[in-house]
């Protein structure tokens, strides 16, 4: 498979995954849309292999990064140290490897406000 058709594939498969029709999303209040405006984030890609579905944010206010997931009841990953190796492991691989190299946020109660408290720690 070439690269062009996966890209086109990987993007047809989120667009069908993460639209209103979707019994967890939410448009008006989705977590990638509070992460870019409360947390000041900037897109930096999306995950594959156990992140699919993942996005990538970075900040200018510290090093660490988050790998996040729009959809309810799942997590957001706060990173830091050599992320770029991290996110090419699995997230089993990720919180087996490095137990204290990383903050998973399962998205439930106030959960913005505990990736943006882990974000300022350390």
């Amino acid at each position: 498979m070439s690269l062009l058709f996966f890209v086109r594939d990987l993007c047809t498969t989120m667009m069908h995954r993460f639209t209103s029709t979707s019994p967890t999303f939410n448009p008006h209040i989705s977590p990638r849309r509070k992460i870019q405006k409360h947390l000041k984030a900037k897109l930096k890609g999306f995950g594959v292999k156990g992140w699919f579905g993942y996005a990538v944010y970075e900040f200018t206010y510290t090093k660490k990064i988050i790998v996040e997931c729009p959809v309810e009841g799942n997590a957001t990953y706060i990173l830091w140290g050599d992320w770029q190796n991290k996110v090419l492991l699995t997230k089993g691989e990720l919180r087996h490897r490095y137990p204290n190299e990383h903050i998973r946020v399962i998205h439930q109660g106030d959960w913005i406000e505990d990736v943006s408290r882990a974000l300022k720690d350390r």
